[in-house]
């Protein structure tokens, strides 16, 4: 009974603070940033999505998603969870808490579902009583929800429609109306509004960038085997023939052991043989085999001793390690060619422009580039792009991105390898109405297929 009481003091107080958090939030987005993330203190799940207020004849949009700092309207993940919430919005029990069932979906969705989310979802709309439904919280996890929970989120849910009809926006356009009744001032208002449409501008686009090296060695394992120790650490410097890292060699040490011991037994038949042979003609026949004999154990002591020497790494070139976690590869099993470290020329750098797929339409050779560095974001560089990659690839933040590789144009400055940033990537001239609606319109062909 104690432990009970404990646990419904916990929750109100839990529920107090989260009112307060939405009471606090200055903007919408940090709204949406309490409802997915902070709801987790008073009930626990895996996944948060908040999805908006959906517009007559329209379906909700994901604004947020919990542990996810932006949402990339390009991932599948996104796509899925509006394409069920679509189908949600179109029943009855679009404004009513419920569970979603797998009962009617197709094989495609029931697939989607196995790959993106936990078994078991709730849809939990927020209606405020002035402006109805505000938007919707899902929420997903691989435990049945309980009737504790559900009388706890719908408490929860309308300190939350509350908070968020506050950030309704106003559609009281009267006293517009009435500035623009006389006909010369709609005229005049077209036509600066579409003077002002044809201003050129730069296509922009914003991305993370990383100091890496230009052309680095690579020291990459020269045989199947075990790293005992990587020897030097990040911004070492490194010398022509200096070893950077060791394999384990306590096989190939015993294999060049066996070999030795081996072309000795092979090199005592072989003497035993040349002295019966002044005795023993027959002797003179096997001589010849047995000479083979030592030649093959010697060539197999060669090899294994050279194996054992393939051991200790060394560097073909002067300049400084590159190693990420040098600690955590003692005991870890590499295969041949695999990459192990790096040594790079410290004045000879590149910048990697992880670009965002939806602005490869900037991907075109000699952009202009402005780099701003956490290290100084005070003072940008200016850079140009080298060139891009055609293939895709997944940036640490999930997000689908082309690897731009560019210059700075200053060639006597030489940031440190692995200082990071953002670059600001320039595209050719258009006008303000394709940079206003550029993204708009490519969303409405994506949706409508025109």
């Amino acid at each position: 009974m104690a432990e009970q009481s404990l646990q419904k003091q916990n929750n109100i107080t839990t529920l107090i603070e989260l009112e307060q958090a939405v009471r606090r939030a200055q903007s919408l987005q940090s709204l949406e940033f309490v409802i997915v993330n902070q709801t987790r203190r008073l009930i626990s799940f895996d996944q948060a999505v908040f999805l908006s207020r959906p517009h007559e004849h329209g379906a909700p949009r994901v604004k947020a998603i919990s542990n996810i700092p932006a949402v990339d309207r390009t991932a599948p993940f996104v796509h899925w969870v509006e394409r069920m919430a679509a189908k949600e919005n179109k029943g009855a029990e679009r404004t009513l808490r419920h569970k979603i069932s797998q009962d009617k979906l197709n094989a495609t969705d029931l697939d989607d579902w196995t790959a993106f989310s936990p078994a078991h979802v709730l849809w939990l709309p927020l209606i405020a009583p002035q402006h109805g439904l505000m938007g919707t919280l899902w929420l997903a996890r691989h435990a049945p929800w309980t009737e504790k929970e559900h009388l706890l989120l719908d408490h929860i849910a309308m300190s939350y429609a509350h908070g968020l009809q506050i950030f309704l926006p106003s559609h009281d356009f009267s006293g517009i109306i009435k500035r623009l009744r006389s006909r010369p001032a709609v005229i005049g208002l077209v036509l600066f509004c579409t003077a002002l449409m044809l201003i050129p501008v730069n296509l922009t686009a914003l991305a993370p960038v990383e100091i890496v090296p230009t052309d680095p060695f690579v020291v990459a394992s020269p045989m199947n085997g075990v790293v005992q120790k990587i020897l030097v650490t990040s911004n070492d410097a490194v010398n022509p023939g200096d070893i950077v890292a060791r394999l384990d060699d306590t096989e190939v040490r015993n294999q060049v052991a066996v070999a030795i011991k081996a072309l000795e037994v092979a090199q005592i038949q072989k003497e035993k043989a040349e002295r019966g042979a002044f005795v023993d003609a027959r002797n003179k026949e096997v001589l010849a085999e047995l000479a083979a004999q030592v030649d093959l154990r010697r060539a197999e002591l060669d090899f294994t001793r050279e194996r054992m020497n393939k051991s200790l790494l060394t560097s073909e070139k002067a300049g400084v390690a590159v190693v990420e976690r040098p600690d955590e590869w003692a005991g870890r099993p590499v295969n041949v060619g695999e990459k192990i470290l790096q040594i790079a020329d410290p004045d000879q750098t590149e910048l990697k422009i992880m670009l965002p797929v939806k602005d490869a339409v900037l991907l075109s050779p000699d952009n202009r580039v402005r780099v701003f560095l956490d290290s100084d974001p005070l003072q940008p560089h200016e850079a140009r792009v080298i060139r891009s990659e055609y293939e895709p690839h997944l940036t640490e933040q999930g997000i689908l991105a082309y690897r731009v590789t560019a210059e700075l144009n200053d060639p006597s400055y030489h940031p440190r390898i692995g200082l990071r940033g953002t670059a600001k990537v320039f595209g050719k001239k258009v006008t303000l109405f394709y940079y206003l609606f550029r993204r708009p319109i490519t969303a409405m062909r994506q949706r409508m297929g025109w």
